[in-house]
């Protein structure tokens, strides 16, 4: 198959439907796409019979761009002369280049406190049809609180359909008040291929999902002048 950023050999099989033989077909492989270079364009057939089907393997080299979007359909015309008549026919190929979709972003633990080192893990797969190379995964954080004791992650290859996970460690500081929001970005990035992906990281966030059911997990403060009762027995 044809990928991005490529050099491929091209085989083409050509038949002569007439009745009658010819020789000396000059055969030539072209593309009006803005996505792919013929670096061997042209061959010759010696002679081809009526009703012979020659198949010109590997006759023509074509180099695809590495910034061609995933499935892109490309049309070749095939040109075959004999000086005196001329055919012309056409097909289509499909090209193939990887692209990524972040599918979560978590931190261990869950919520970190100030002055306390965590683990931000992000998930990633390939969702295009082809090989990546060298994937590149960062994070930023425009704080100074949020210290990342690394900011990228190099993956080597990541084929399509894998999915992938990369891990950074950082470093809250304690003077981060309880119940801080910092805001992260974390990319992945392959050649042309790029996916962003915005966190929001909570630091000393107290929350409570009233799994009790009687508000004992976190110190509530009730007030009014309501009488609030807590009710175990008919709580809906």
């Amino acid at each position: 198959q044809l990928e991005y950023g490529k050099t491929a050999d091209v085989s083409v099989k050509i038949k002569n439907v007439g009745k009658q033989s010819t020789e000396n077909v000059i055969v030539t492989l072209t593309s009006k796409s803005d996505y792919v270079t013929m670096t061997k364009d042209e061959t010759q057939i010696v002679s081809i019979n009526a009703n012979e089907e020659i198949n010109l393997d590997k006759a023509f080299t074509v180099s695809v761009k590495p910034d061609v979007p995933d499935k892109t359909k490309i049309e070749f015309i095939v040109t075959c002369s004999n000086g005196d008549d001329t055919w012309t026919t056409m097909f289509y190929e499909y090209v193939y280049a990887p692209v990524f979709a972040v599918n979560s972003i978590n931190v261990m633990p869950n919520i970190p406190q100030s002055g306390e080192k965590a683990t931000l893990e992000i998930k990633f797969t390939n969702i295009g049809n082809a090989t990546a190379y060298n994937v590149l995964t960062e994070v930023y954080s425009s704080s100074s609180d949020i210290e990342f004791e690394k900011v990228s992650v190099v993956t080597e290859e990541i084929k399509a359909g894998e999915t992938c996970t990369a891990t950074m460690d950082f470093n809250v500081a304690s003077s981060v008040l309880q119940g801080t929001v910092f805001d992260v970005v974390a990319t992945v990035n392959a050649d042309y291929s790029t996916a962003t992906e915005y966190y929001e990281l909570k630091v000393g966030f107290t929350g409570d999902d009233f799994e009790t059911g009687d508000f004992s997990a976190q110190e509530w403060k009730i007030e009014g002048e309501g009488v609030w009762v807590i009710d175990s027995i008919k709580p809906y």
